[in-house]
């Protein structure tokens, strides 16, 4: 009894570990460009005892089998008193982007079907204290901070953001939401993760100033679906066409019209 318990013990272990070793389509990193700037101090500041400035950003991405995740976070601060008469100046840029390839596996072919889920989110605070002070945190998809933050599904013949928000900036406050979703791609077709943050402070005198942009990330899994006819995401949407009247319906507006038509010829005719 024992040798067919313990028979069964390893045969669910060895069906377990060959079931978490199952293949699947996959996502495959071919480009990345992380960009990090954690002080853009000058160095007139530097010199100024009584002048403080400091900035941190980190930009990373991470790829598994079947999950892949950018973030871009970064903060400023400058601080100064009654001595301090140069302008304190920060800035600090965290520049995520990341392009993958859904892989097949052994048992795939290209063009079989790949759900994608998503999620997005971000986070930016800036505060300041005195009159002579300035603060503020961007999000976006570049360095240049006018373009949004970007999923795109890149087909081969056409492409197309599944997820675009912001630009978004804070110049004193706080703002932050969050993003899901889902959508269909294709075993072959590739994926475009863009997400960039900044933080800006800068003043002088007596006052502080406080920026940051954390939580800024975007990542996605997959699930193989098979073989399956869904529309596309870039595909334009189909308006709905105008149900037609049909041929019983316009004969009878004809008549109608006919009708109304011959009973204004008569009524003009009564009244001269």
């Amino acid at each position: 009894m024992k040798d067919v318990v313990s028979c069964f013990v390893v045969a669910v272990f060895c069906f377990l570990l060959l079931d978490s070793m199952a293949w699947g389509a996959y996502l495959q990193e071919v480009n990345k460009n992380l960009v990090q700037i954690p002080d853009e101090t000058n160095e007139e500041i530097k010199k100024q005892g009584t002048c403080e400035a400091d900035g941190f950003a980190q930009a990373r991405s991470e790829v598994e089998d079947d999950f892949a995740e950018v973030n871009a976070i970064s903060w400023a601060t400058v601080s100064g008193d009654e001595t301090c008469t140069a302008i304190s100046y920060s800035s600090s840029v965290a520049i995520a982007e990341l392009e993958l390839i859904v892989q097949p596996d052994q048992n795939d072919e290209i063009g079989d079907c790949i759900l994608i889920s998503y999620a997005s989110a971000y986070n930016l605070t800036a505060d300041t204290n005195g009159t002579g002070y300035d603060a503020k945190a961007f999000v976006g998809g570049g360095d240049d901070f006018r373009t949004p933050v970007q999923i795109v599904l890149d087909e081969g013949n056409r492409s197309c953001a599944v997820l675009q928000y912001g630009p978004k900036t804070v110049k004193y406050g706080h703002d932050e939401n969050f993003y899901s979703g889902s959508f269909i791609a294709r075993i072959g077709d590739k994926i475009v993760l863009k997400i960039a943050t900044r933080s800006l402070a800068e003043g002088s005198g007596v006052g502080s100033a406080f920026s940051m942009a954390l939580g800024a990330s975007i990542s996605i899994k997959t699930e193989d679906l098979g073989p399956c006819d869904a529309p596309s995401p870039c595909e334009p949407a189909v308006p709905k066409p105008v149900p037609a009247m049909g041929w019983y319906g316009s004969g009878i507006l004809v008549i109608l019209l006919s009708a109304a038509a011959v009973l204004f010829m008569r009524r003009r005719r009564l009244h001269r």
